[in-house]
């Protein structure tokens, strides 16, 4: 290997490094501050809070498909596919601004016509003005990723997270233990984060000499709706059929059964939160690149590093994890009355969990040729058969059932991906590629506990 090889390889690693560190916030937050939330409010009102941060996942998903159309026009800027990268970001938080205040403006309403069992108007208004600020920070990080601005992305991202959880447990334990308290912290921090990166990722782009002036112009909003109607439906069905399980458990059975369930999926996320998503944020922008130009040795070798890291960083974690579930999750709650709960939950997700992380790949490929329409109609459909099940089993008070139909919908949601990513001219070489690493890491999982199980 030549020394210039080795230093992209360590330039490489330094990079995912730093996007790894980025996810650490998140887990610390989950093995730390979740608990801590769940014995300060107490079960009742964690409940109304673990429903609050479904949707709050769920919108922050839901972005119009903002932050993958900016991450993906500015990662091919290169090959002169835009003009102007920064404009379609400046739109892009325009457009979700004016979707914010329609939806600030109808959960108003709302509270006045129908009122509320657990939130105050403060509550609501907090709870949108957080959503919105987390939805404009993912635009902006798709930004910093795609310009390969990992250490500003990583820093900000760690920190503001901390901060944020932090200084919340602080208010709940001094100030008042109360779920508006709990809104009000966390939408102030976020805002407050929201102009830090944005401060930020304007250095960036003046930097690269791009244009930071907005242009109010119809026509531009038009096309980018257009461009992004595909991604609404991708969105609204990805963010449903990952958050709407929770609000759909409380209607049909207390917030209290509900904590066990988030805490196992929060749990179960993990490797992919700390390790696929980092490693799916790197080099999904280089797959896009190498694709647009036609770079075939260049993606390939980039299909091939991401698909072999993808595998060891989730398999091999999956796997320690779901062997020591029951040790670790009694360490993390340190609360025996959900600890046989949480743990028979996870037994079923954890596996399921790692397959789903494996569509990042085909994803990428993907994302390189705007397959938008096929990705939003098989997954409107997947969702809508997850849901509908989700209620039988939810009416039924069967979470158990409930947890085999989510690791049922990750294994489908990734065979569906590659089949697509398989079927189309120009990214089937790296789908086969990328396909044989999957087997490889899935045969292995599966295996291991299928044998512990019969153990």
């Amino acid at each position: 290997m030549s020394s210039k090889d080795l230093a992209g390889h360590l330039f490489r690693l330094r990079n995912i490094g730093l996007l790894f560190l980025s996810k650490a916030g998140g887990v610390l937050v989950g093995i730390v501050f979740l608990p801590l939330f769940n014995r300060l409010l107490g079960s009742e009102s964690f409940g109304v809070v673990a429903v609050i941060l479904s949707l709050q996942a769920f919108l922050v998903m839901l972005d119009l498909g903002m932050s993958t159309l900016v991450g993906r026009d500015v990662a091919a800027h290169d090959n002169n596919t835009v003009l102007n990268p920064t404009r379609i970001w400046l739109n892009a938080e325009e457009l979700l601004t004016v979707f914010y205040v329609v939806i600030g403006a109808a959960s108003v309403g709302w509270f006045f016509v129908f009122g509320t069992n657990h939130l105050s108007l403060f509550s609501v208004l907090s709870a949108v003005l957080l959503f919105w600020s987390l939805v404009l920070q993912n635009t902006v990080q798709a930004v910093l990723l795609s310009t390969a601005s990992y250490m500003s992305s990583a820093l900000l991202q760690i920190i503001g997270v901390l901060v944020r959880a932090a200084l919340t447990a602080l208010a709940l334990m001094y100030l008042s233990p109360t779920i508006e308290m709990f809104l009000g912290v966390q939408a102030i921090v976020s805002i407050l984060h929201l102009l830090a990166c944005r401060v930020r990722c304007k250095q960036v782009v003046r930097d690269r000499g791009w244009s930071l002036a907005r242009t109010f112009e119809l026509e531009n909003y038009r096309k980018l709706l257009n461009r992004s109607l595909p991604l609404v439906l991708f969105g609204i069905a990805g963010a449903a059929v990952m958050q709407l399980d929770k609000p759909l458990l409380s209607y049909f059975m207390t917030a209290a059964d509900v904590a066990p369930y988030y805490l196992a999926g929060a749990f179960c996320m993990t490797p992919i939160i700390v390790l696929a998503g980092p490693l799916a944020q790197y080099f999904q922008p280089l797959i896009v690149g190498g694709v647009a130009r036609r770079d075939h040795k260049y993606t390939h070798r980039m299909v091939g590093l991401f698909s072999a890291s993808l595998i060891i960083m989730t398999v091999f974690p999956t796997l320690f994890l779901w062997l020591l579930r029951g040790p670790i999750i009694e360490f993390w709650l340190r609360d025996q009355k959900l600890l046989d709960i949480v743990v028979g939950y996870s037994a079923v997700l954890l596996p399921g969990v790692a397959i789903g992380a494996m569509g990042y790949i085909p994803y990428s490929l993907l994302v390189s040729k705007q397959d938008f329409r096929f990705q939003a109609g098989a997954s409107a459909v997947l969702t809508f058969v997850t849901l509908v099940l989700v209620g039988i089993f939810a009416e039924a008070k069967n979470v158990f059932a409930i947890c085999w139909v989510y690791t049922a919908y990750h294994v489908a949601s990734s065979i569906m991906s590659f089949a697509r990513a398989l079927y189309l001219d120009g990214i089937s070489v790296y789908a086969r590629q990328a396909m044989l690493y999957c087997l490889a890491g899935a045969s292995l999982l599966l295996a291991v506990c299928g044998i512990r199980l019969l153990n």
